[in-house]
């Protein structure tokens, strides 16, 4: 009889030896994804509210989008990547101010030139100042407003006339005539002014026609 058991024993080990590996490969098959992290959800979400390219052919940055966070830092990225650009082209209805000094710093710091091919408005127009050259197409406009905090809560410090002021001083510090800088910040957040090409060059917040 014991060989007839050890017969046995052994079939019923193989047997369940197949069913694990069988129930293995089922749980693998059908798997549930690992969950995003937040920070990637967001860091990707964001990203896709913007292009920020390198145009070869002119040397140049190429940025269409919103102002959000992370462009700072990928723009650093380019210009560490690339010493020979000499340009930054901005179509933009604005976005996030910090974001808008970071990049303007970085414009500062390579010298690059800045150009305005159809808009660039509201927190934008912080990132076309601090172009060491500064071009718009014709017909391209640059819009002005004041500033509003959505998330009041979230930064309690923000006081919106100290940081319309601080920009304001960089706007004369770059070349730009203190009376149109005392305009700037004007009209409404829900509204903008948009000067003609005409006070543009005569205010020197365009260097060239």
């Amino acid at each position: 009889m014991l060989p007839l058991w050890g017969g046995i024993i052994a079939l019923i080990v193989a047997i369940s030896v197949m069913l694990a590996q069988w129930w293995g490969l089922v749980l693998a098959a059908n798997a549930l994804p690992e969950e995003e992290l937040y920070s990637a959800k967001m860091d990707r979400m964001r990203a896709a509210q913007y292009e920020l390219t390198v145009d070869k052919t002119q040397n140049a940055v190429m940025f269409n989008g919103t102002l959000t966070h992370g462009v700072t830092k990928r723009m650093a990225s380019i210009l560490s990547d690339d010493k020979g650009l000499n340009t930054f082209h901005l179509n933009s209805s604005g976005g996030n101010i910090f974001e808008a000094r970071g990049l303007a710093k970085l414009i500062i710091s390579a010298q690059l030139d800045t150009h305005v091919g159809e808009n660039c408005s509201s927190a934008c127009t912080i990132v076309f100042i601090a172009g060491t050259r500064r071009t718009a197409d014709s017909g391209a406009q640059l819009g002005f407003h004041g500033y509003a905090l959505m998330d009041a809560a979230k930064l309690p410090q923000f006081d919106i006339e100290n940081e319309q002021e601080r920009d304001r001083s960089f706007f004369v510090q770059q070349g730009v005539t203190e009376g149109f800088a005392a305009r700037i910040y004007d009209s409404p957040n829900r509204s903008i002014w948009f000067p003609d090409r005409d006070e543009l060059l005569r205010a020197n917040v365009l260097t060239q026609d």
